[in-house]
């Protein structure tokens, strides 16, 4: 009895020497923006003055950059997107920073797998960049339990004690920082070389097809971000924006993903613009200098696609109607495309 009760003693104190461990390790990680998309303490900084924001997954966090939206439209913005930004993270940080700033547009990025993506089957990626994103203890506590599965957990626990570890060599190297310094109001730049862009247009063309299985939870949290914006009096922007060529060629039910966001953006009142049908988008955004990967804008590109947004923008502003800027469909598009390199 006695060796058993010594023995439970000793593993209540390796796991109470654990726990103070991991959490040190972790603190490491958390207290500080050493992660590109850390950016708590700037947005804390802003608010109160916020009035335009960008929210979406990396398509967005590419595409758009405030610097000029600010210029362009005159406004205060902020691109809260992040890379595999769930619907359920995106209801979350606009939650959070419409309770909090004079918020009078939201612009809510939209793609071909926004409303397919499987929570349960992709894992907690875009979790474990959202926790870091938030800022505080208690926000991130309630985050956690409300999105992350038990089975996750583990995972987790690994991916901040590895974070923590990095952010301890940082500290001994002093290179670590409480602030984030990559990112300018939530965009980065991002520029890389993808062979991938460099393909025979005519033989892929129309050889694959994005999932069009609908995850309910998606539409679930999309109707809730709709919801938060009337409530707040906040114009939602339904936006997709711009793919490479050889995505659009690749692809053949695009038009399946436009017709859902048209339908959505008609039912509530919205208004939804898709960057990929827009008609000087191949003479704008070449494959070949606008976009790092097949997928994302590089920075040269996301400063020409934030301008070609702005300018609709303000002509819809001026009473103008800009739908003939824009083909109907990607039928459409593809009838005037050339599938030369």
């Amino acid at each position: 009895m006695n060796n058993f009760k010594s023995a439970i003693r000793t593993c209540i104190i390796f796991l109470i020497v654990l726990t103070i461990l991991s959490a040190a390790i972790m603190s490491a990680f958390f207290i500080g923006e050493n992660y590109y998309y850390q950016d708590s303490r700037e947005r804390a900084e802003l608010s109160g003055t916020l009035d335009f924001f960008v929210c979406g997954a990396s398509h967005a966090m590419r595409g758009f950059r405030p610097d000029i939206l600010d210029q362009e439209l005159g406004v205060n913005s902020y691109n809260l997107s992040c890379s595999r930004q769930t619907m359920q993270g995106r209801y979350e940080l606009l939650n959070l920073e419409l309770n909090r700033n004079p918020a009078k547009t939201v612009v809510l990025e939209l793609s071909y797998d926004s409303m397919t993506r499987n929570r349960d089957e992709e894992g907690p990626e875009g979790d474990i960049y959202m926790l870091g994103k938030l800022g505080g203890f208690m926000p991130r506590i309630k985050y956690f339990f409300s999105a992350i599965r038990p089975k996750e957990y583990g995972r987790m626990y690994y991916n901040y004690i590895d974070n923590g570890v990095n952010c301890i060599k940082k500290i001994i190297h002093g290179t670590w920082t409480n602030k984030n310094t990559k990112l300018e109001k939530g965009y980065a730049a991002y520029k890389r070389d993808d062979d991938e862009l460099n393909q025979d247009l005519k033989k892929i063309y129309h050889t694959r097809s994005f999932e069009e299985t609908v995850y309910e939870p998606n539409v679930e949290y999309l109707n809730k971000i709709i919801a938060l914006c009337k409530e707040k009096n906040v114009q939602l922007i339904l936006v997709t924006t711009p793919l490479s060529k050889v995505t659009v060629c690749r692809y053949d039910n695009l038009d399946t993903f436009k017709e859902w966001y048209e339908n959505v953006a008609n039912e509530n009142g919205l208004q939804y613009y898709d960057f990929n049908l827009i008609r000087d988008k191949e003479e704008k955004l070449p494959d070949s200098s606008a976009f790092s990967d097949k997928f994302h804008l590089g920075n040269k590109g996301a400063g020409t696609f934030t301008k070609m947004f702005t300018d609709v923008l303000n002509k819809e502003a001026a009473g103008e109607d800009t739908s003939a800027l824009f083909y109907g469909s990607y039928s459409e598009l593809e009838s005037h495309m050339t599938l030369d390199k």
